[in-house]
């Protein structure tokens, strides 16, 4: 089955373990003993690596990374401008398309900064929110071809389009991971099903932009347990496992993070 061929790369715990810290209402730890902060203030880092310690054990690395984790709403923003940062120059023949395009917030920011683009292609499978994105990509670029699809990503919906230079999906792939429920095996037989068809939508040498959020580093890296979002890591092999090569992170900021990655079939 899919998901026992693909355990290997996307339940890593040292990712688990490496990097922030966690909220007493999301993982029950138990309360030390008598003298145990003593004792833990008095471990070096090597002996706390031994003992297989998480960081959020650590009251000083708790306090300084409980509140900081998450990116938060006010820089939202600035994490689209990224995106569009990131992009290569696009002229009239060159096709973009936006899966899960909502109300066009991505391709709308794309379109401004680029108004010689050729072909836009908008993907969404609410239509009242699929009717104003290309109203809005429209405005925007007067004398492109726009098109749409009423349909979502993921589940083998044939007409999807094709031949992209550019695909971006922006906080798409994880919210709907989760939302599908599950186990976490089948959120990654899902999101590489996903990525495929991402992948296939691009002409050879194309690129995706993928603009998601990242779990806390506190999540536990249980395959068989509930569905979660993808550690960078684990996002990385699936890329690379739906087929792309130069998977590379293009921007970051605490749990918002850009990959970019590209299509070589040769």
């Amino acid at each position: 089955p899919r998901s026992q061929r693909r355990v290997h790369p996307m339940a890593r715990v040292e990712e688990v373990e490496a990097e922030d810290a966690s909220s007493d209402d999301r993982l029950a730890v138990d309360a030390p003993a008598p003298g145990e902060d003593a004792r833990l203030a008095e471990e070096t880092l090597g002996e706390r690596v031994e003992r297989g310690a998480p960081p959020w054990e650590h009251p000083d690395w708790y306090d300084l990374h409980d509140d900081a984790w998450t990116a938060g709403i006010e820089r939202e923003g600035e994490h689209y401008r990224e995106l569009v940062l990131a992009l290569p120059p696009l002229d009239a023949l060159d096709h973009l398309v936006d899966v899960g395009c909502g109300t066009g917030k991505a391709a709308t920011q794309i379109a401004r900064a680029y108004p010689g683009l050729g072909r836009v292609s908008l993907v969404e499978p609410t239509v009242a929110k699929l009717e104003r994105a290309e109203a809005r990509v429209r405005e925007a670029l007067p004398r492109a071809v726009v098109q749409s699809l009423s349909a979502g990503v993921g589940d083998g919906i044939r007409g999807l389009p094709s031949e992209a230079t550019i695909v971006v999906a922006t906080s798409v792939l994880m919210p709907t991971m989760e939302y599908r429920g599950g186990t976490f095996a089948d959120g990654v037989d899902w999101v590489l099903d996903a990525l495929s068809e991402l992948h296939g939508m691009l002409a050879q040498g194309g690129l995706l932009y993928v603009l998601e959020t990242l779990p806390p580093p506190w999540t536990v890296a249980d395959v068989e347990g509930p569905v979660r979002r993808l550690a960078f890591g684990e996002f990385e092999a699936a890329l690379e496992e739906a087929g792309f090569v130069d998977v590379e992170c293009v921007y970051r900021f605490r749990d918002r993070v850009v990959f970019q990655a590209s299509k070589d079939d040769a």
